[in-house]
């Protein structure tokens, strides 16, 4: 199959048809990244995908490259953040969604549940290739003649190591986004509190803080820099939220680098910016399981699980 990827033309919008706004195919042509809209990024320096070709019906392969120095999940303890791995997961299906699925660029993407386990072998910074192939297969939900959800299990390989995910997107066309947010759509973030110490969380500056300090035991209020690159939306984004997890986590078990091997987390209403949300983490005793989830107005926001260890079964 003919290899893909993409370059912005300057009459409309970039990887897009000008007269229609549905994404377009270009011959190969070899480009440090695809163009950020088609992964739903600001600034290109923040793309890891490079490419991605179909091998099969509804498989494909989406090379990923890594950045030296990523903006949005810090290294830690010579190892790149695993939350990685669930960005890269995020990127590669939202490329898909809108290259080879023809979703228009203007539709809204919620991340409904997402999985991960990666072995320690896959995250070293040095000495190992920033080169990712990531193997996507895809089940699309249709509502019509356009998808309204995807469904993508996701292996990816890096030399020799190797992790393994799946995740599920809903996609929302403009109209119907506007008729579910309301006023909503408009929200602007509030004052925010100010950050726990950042050592405490294994950041590396305030701005990186996604939480205050806490209000009980093992008790955050989620917080966000108004200037944290991930803030691009009316509420805050799952990826986000993730990355709260790891924080909450990382508190919680005064651990002096917190890597999550094994994530899972299903959200399950937005988290919006009107009234406080709640993170809450309980270690579970025996084991390097932590439990994170998050409440606003009373009502659950999403429900995590995490651990240090490998898991062989795939939790």
């Amino acid at each position: 199959m003919t290899q893909r990827t993409f370059l912005p033309n300057r009459t409309h919008v970039p990887g897009t048809n000008g007269s229609t706004g549905q994404p377009r195919r270009i011959p190969h042509q070899r480009r440090p990244t695809v163009d950020p809209a088609l992964v739903h990024r600001p600034v290109a320096h923040d793309v890891l995908p490079t490419a991605w070709r179909q091998v099969a019906d509804s498989r494909f392969q989406v090379d990923v490259r890594w950045p030296e120095e990523p903006r949005l999940f810090r290294p830690d303890d010579g190892l790149h953040s695993p939350l990685i791995i669930a960005e890269t997961m995020r990127q590669s299906a939202i490329l898909l969604t809108h290259t080879a699925f023809g979703v228009p660029l203007d539709h809204r993407f919620v991340l409904q549940d997402l999985r991960y386990t990666v072995g320690r072998d896959f995250l070293p910074v040095n000495g190992a290739t920033n080169d990712v192939a990531v193997e996507v297969a895809c089940s699309a939900v249709r509502g019509g003649r356009r998808p309204t959800g995807m469904h993508c299990r996701v292996t990816l390989r890096r030399g020799t190591a190797w992790a393994e995910g799946e995740g599920e997107l809903g996609i929302t066309s403009p109209a119907a986004y506007r008729r579910i947010r309301g006023e909503r759509a408009t929200a602007e973030l509030p004052h925010q509190p100010r950050p726990m110490a950042p050592g405490t969380v294994r950041c590396a500056t305030a701005e990186q803080v996604l939480l205050a300090p806490p209000a009980a035991e093992n008790r955050w209020q989620l917080r966000v820099d108004p200037h944290h690159p991930d803030l691009t939306n009316d509420h805050f984004p799952g990826i986000l939220l993730m990355e709260a997890c790891r924080q909450a986590a990382c508190a919680a078990t005064a651990s002096e680098a917190f890597h999550p091997l094994v994530f899972s987390v299903r959200f399950l209403r937005y988290a919006e910016f009107s009234t406080p949300c709640w993170v809450e983490a309980r270690p579970q005793q025996g084991s390097s399981d932590v439990l994170v989830t998050c409440h606003q107005d009373g009502e659950p926001v999403f429900l995590a699980h995490m651990a240090t260890e490998e898991d062989p079964a795939g939790r």
